[in-house]
């Protein structure tokens, strides 16, 4: 098989008082030459995952219901990596992040994030709603950039959301659906 990207999918139970017999779903997406070669990768940045969450409770995999998807490059096509960054308003930048956000794209929305500051924001607004994905590594980013900035989310797709709330981070971000409605927080208006 050649190279390729790989959705792998694994489910997982926690020990968690709210929850304890749920089945949640995790999915990761990996660069790999090999679908076995995607499964362990994929295992691996959920094990990161899992650690960096710094939870009290245990997740346990459910190891035979684990899947690996070939992602091909038609599917691909739509979800490009792009980052743009613009000021709506004097203090406040926006990066809007769309498509794949992984390893590869990490650069580019560090420098977006870089610029914005640079330029003088002391707010920034994340733009994930037309993201696709957003691997452990872009997400490090985001929240090794809270320190010294205030920084607010909008339109986090669900699938993304998901792995905030997997993570128990989702508490660290001010999120909003649109970006007027992040901006009218800011002003103080309703």
């Amino acid at each position: 098989m050649t190279p390729g990207r790989y959705r792998v999918l694994i489910p997982y139970t926690e020990d968690h008082p709210d929850h304890p017999y749920k089945v949640f779903d995790a999915s990761i997406e990996v660069d790999a030459a090999s679908p076995e070669e995607a499964g362990r990768l994929g295992m691996a940045e959920f094990r990161q995952l899992a650690e960096v969450s710094g939870t009290s409770w245990n997740r346990r995999i459910i190891r035979d219901g684990i899947r690996v998807e070939e992602i091909t490059w038609e599917a691909r096509g739509e979800e490009r990596f792009r980052v743009d960054r613009f000021s709506p308003v004097p203090g406040v930048a926006v990066c809007r992040i769309s498509g794949i956000a992984d390893t590869h794209a990490m650069p580019d929305i560090q420098q977006a994030m870089e610029e914005a500051v640079a330029s003088g924001a002391s707010t920034l607004i994340i733009d994930l709603s037309s993201a696709t994905y957003m691997n452990s590594s872009c997400i490090g980013l985001l929240i090794g950039r809270l320190d010294g900035i205030r920084m607010l989310l909008v339109g986090t797709p669900e699938k993304i959301g998901r792995v905030f709330r997997m993570l128990g981070i989702d508490s660290l971000f001010q999120t909003y659906r649109t970006i007027n409605d992040a901006l009218r927080s800011l002003s103080g208006k309703p």
